[in-house]
């Protein structure tokens, strides 16, 4: 669904920054759209744009990271832009509740009225709703 930075530079995806760059200043010069003899003179602007994006995304440390993630996950669900905004907002955690946030969402006897039957004096039990355990 979108366009892959790597073969737009035509670098690999273990390729350094130095080789980006490198890769870029070649095919930048040649696509730049101020050249008149630019062998690109029909799309020059486009493709100088995508080379110039395509270098600042991969020569970004915070960027890379997100764009190779994209690349494996999202690249069928969503463009690059949408990807990088949606992960930008979003922190990935899975966690237990920290102790300072630990709330009962029911007290004892909004259970004891609803559970008439259920021993209610286990230890377990009552660690589990304390998130003990």
């Amino acid at each position: 669904m979108g366009e892959d930075f790597y073969s737009t530079l035509g670098v690999p995806r273990d390729a350094t920054k130095d080789q980006i760059i490198a890769e870029y200043r070649v095919k930048a010069f040649n696509a730049h759209p101020d050249r008149s003899t630019s062998q690109y003179s029909p799309n020059s602007t486009d493709l100088f744009q995508k080379l110039t994006r395509a270098r600042n995304c991969l020569t970004d440390d915070t960027k890379r990271p997100i764009y190779d993630d994209w690349l494996k996950n999202g690249r069928e669900l969503s463009t690059w832009d949408e990807w990088f905004k949606m992960k930008s907002r979003m922190k990935h955690s899975i966690h237990w509740v920290p102790p300072a946030a630990r709330t009962r969402s029911i007290t004892e006897s909004e259970l004891q009225s609803k559970t008439k039957s259920f021993d209610h004096s286990s230890s377990l039990l009552q660690r589990f709703r304390n998130y003990e355990v």
